[in-house]
């Protein structure tokens, strides 16, 4: 894995597991005692994970910068900024 670090933020460790997607843990699980995490996400345009299920919890986005396209089961949506989407546990996404 890489480490990456935005200007404004030299102190964060950013985690980079596929090429064009970067993440840092805001809020670990061990922090809220296995409730839920929270982590920021940065990728380039045009990069996506493989559809996937999370069988065991939820998956809830905040567009903060830019836009996002998310696969939500049989569902395309297409998210400006300030829009938050829910993915179910068990419902197929990307």
């Amino acid at each position: 894995m890489q480490t990456h670090a935005t200007p404004h933020e030299a102190e964060t460790e950013w985690l980079e597991v596929r090429q064009g997607e970067r993440f840092a843990i805001r809020t670990s699980a061990t922090a809220t005692n296995g409730a839920y995490l929270t982590l920021e996400v940065a990728a380039d345009s045009g990069n996506g994970v493989p559809v996937h299920i999370h069988e065991n919890e939820e998956e809830h986005f905040i567009i903060v910068e830019g836009m996002a396209r998310i696969l939500n089961g049989d569902r395309m949506l297409d998210l400006p900024v300030g829009s938050a989407a829910t993915i179910g546990k068990g419902v197929r996404h990307a």
